[in-house]
């Protein structure tokens, strides 16, 4: 029950009280039972008040109930529902290297993460249409998004790794259609990123890829500046989706992800998705960058997926993905549909 109903309920309570307590005193005397008339007048006015209140809006109150955690209360869905990086580690200890041992174990320690998680339930009402450009990350945006607003068209276009820049003329052409696409897509959101996993293949074709973190942030803000420059010129908001962090621990259980072997030290991406958001908020301020010129306020923002993936690890089932799904271990990926709820709520990306 909300507050206004609970007083409601209180004020009538004490109306009927005073009522019977002042017929008792009145009756023991021998007289005609009168009530107390300021004192019931001023309770019933209370409580016709409240009952006013209640029946007037009572979508709001019956929303209420059917809100999902955002804010602080999002920091208190994760701190319930996901393992702590130490319990991952412990039974990543005890589960002798295979993944079914371990999600076994972690299914019994939270059961809700056993059974599978793929839909949050969680639904919003727009029918905007959002463009994706990136890797297989952000495509499980698109689909959490397709998910929670029904309503609203996605499109999705696929990149191996998505820089912007580009050293040589046939890495520009590649670059070039990416960017000619995100200034012609119907689109009233863009989300693009795409810049972890495919930028760490050992037989990447672009061989030329930054390994090192001042080379990473120098191509990372470049890429900044261009969809900045993309969000102004169509004015529309776009997102800029950092880079997935990976566990490669979990990816190398028994039985191992086909490709593991294939990729850099996952733990670079760590850094890598810290100083994309240094670099982020040293440009564009802590969140992002507004104008009030344009229908909406804020148009450039900031997605840190490592977030996420930082505060509920050992969750996917190959350590990459949320919508994996190995042997004891199921999709998680419901996980994201609260962390793009979160996300539309604190950056107005939707106002």
């Amino acid at each position: 029950l909300s507050l206004i109903h609970i007083f409601a309920v209180v004020g009538q309570i004490l109306y009927c009280a005073i009522l019977m307590f002042n017929s008792r005193q009145f009756t023991r005397r021998g007289e005609k039972s009168v009530s107390s008339p300021k004192m019931s007048q001023s309770i019933f006015i209370f409580t016709l008040l409240i009952l006013a209140a209640v029946v007037a809006n009572p979508a709001k109150h019956s929303e209420s109930k059917k809100e999902k955690p955002t804010g602080q209360r999002y920091d208190e869905f994760l701190r319930s529902w996901c393992p702590t990086r130490e319990k991952v580690d412990r039974l990543l200890l005890n589960s002798e290297g295979l993944k079914d041992n371990y999600f076994m174990q972690l299914g019994s320690t939270y059961p809700h993460l056993g059974k599978g998680f793929n839909d949050s339930g969680i639904r919003i009402e727009t029918s905007a249409s959002v463009c994706f450009l990136g890797d297989s990350a952000v495509r499980e945006l698109a689909s959490s998004w397709e998910r929670i607003a029904p309503n609203s068209k996605v499109e999705y276009r696929s990149t191996s790794c998505n820089f912007l820049k580009a050293p040589t003329q046939k890495l520009a052409k590649v670059a070039s259609s990416r960017i000619d696409w995100l200034k012609e897509a119907t689109c009233d959101v863009i989300f693009a990123g795409g810049y972890s996993a495919h930028c760490l293949r050992r037989n990447h074709v672009e061989r030329w890829l930054p390994f090192s973190l001042p080379a990473h942030k120098d191509h990372i803000e470049f890429d900044m500046h261009i969809l900045k420059k993309v969000s102004e010129v169509r004015k529309i908001p776009v997102v800029f989706v950092g880079s997935s962090i990976h566990e490669s621990d979990i990816m190398a259980m028994s039985p191992p992800k086909g490709d593991w072997d294939g990729f850099h030290d996952f733990n670079l991406i760590k850094l890598w998705a810290f100083d994309e958001k240094r670099s982020f908020e040293r440009l564009f301020g802590r969140g992002g960058f507004e104008s009030g010129h344009f229908k909406r306020p804020s148009y450039f923002k900031f997605f840190f997926f490592g977030d996420l993936q930082l505060r509920c690890p050992g969750v996917r089932c190959d350590g990459m993905h949320y919508m994996s799904n190995i042997g004891r271990c199921n999709p998680a990926d419901g996980l994201l549909d609260y962390a793009l709820q979160d996300f539309l709520n604190t950056s107005g990306v939707l106002a």
